[in-house]
Order: C-alpha cells, then structure tokens, then sequence
C-alpha cells in the first residue's frame, strides 16, 4: 500500500526551495555593498596619496639623484598602498602651473602650482553580478602653491 506524505513533509520541501529564490537577491545586495567600498576606498586611497605627493612639492624636497618630479610620484606611489603598481602607474602625473594663467610651464620655481592627479584610474568591479564587469575610471587631483626655495634655487624639476 503507497503512504501518502503528510502536511508537514510537503513543507521541508518549499523551504529549500524558498531559501534559493532568497539567495540571489541577499548575495547581489551583499555584493553590490562590497564593490561600492571597494570604490569608495581606492579613490579615498588615491586622494590621500595625491594629497600627500603635493606636501612633499610645496616644500621643494626631492630623495636622492630623483628631481622633483620623480620624487613627487615616488612619495605619491609609495602611498597608494599599491594601487599605482603595474598598468596602472601610467595613471600618476605631476605638473607645474603658472599662478595666473594656469598655463602648465616646466618651472618649480616658489609661488607656482605643484598640481598631482592621478587620471583614468581604472576600478574593477569585484562582483560584477547584476550589471557588467566594465572598470569604472577614478581621478582625483590635487594643487597647491610652492613654497619658495632656500636661497632662492629651486631643485631640478
């Protein structure tokens, strides 16, 4: 004789089916907040690293045989906290702007612009579950006057 199964048995069954349709929305939400942080906090990384190549131009230092520039982007890559690495190292510039036009120009004398930005960085999606993985680009910038140099000569840009 064939036992027919109860109530209680046939529901066990909705739940496992139940607990699957829920999975898919509660994993895309989860997801979808851990690749906002992870943009959230590579372009607070970058702003920070830009922030701080542009403390170290507006003193006019520069590390070892480096000119200026060079030792800019060495200071503003060593706090990226590898970010900056790879392919994406292309992406870091340092420029000198004239206060009054804003024209760029090669010179680092005092009272110009030291301007760092980090342009098109590309941010990859961790998850990319509900739309594609297509990198999304981050530039940040940073400016300010260059202080004026000890007796007046500037180090080599």
């Amino acid at each position: 004789m064939r036992r027919i199964p109860n109530s209680r048995e046939r529901r066990r069954g909705s739940q496992v089916v139940e607990a699957g349709l829920m999975m898919l929305p509660f994993l895309a939400l989860g997801f979808m907040t851990l690749d906002a942080g992870w943009g959230i906090f590579v372009k607070a990384t970058l702003q920070h690293a830009v922030r701080e190549g542009v403390r170290y131009g507006v003193t006019g230092q520069v590390s070892g045989n480096n000119g200026q520039a060079a030792s800019i982007e060495s200071v503003v890559v060593s706090q990226a906290m590898g970010l900056l690495g790879g392919s994406q190292s292309g992406t870091l510039s340092v420029q000198y702007l004239n206060p009054v036009t804003l024209a760029p120009t090669s010179s680092n004398v005092g009272g110009n612009i030291v301007q760092v930005s980090v342009t098109n960085y590309m941010v990859t999606p961790l998850a990319p579950l509900l739309r594609p993985g297509a990198a999304i680009p981050v530039t940040v910038t940073g400016a300010d006057v260059i202080e004026g140099s000890p007796g007046g000569i500037p180090p080599a840009p």
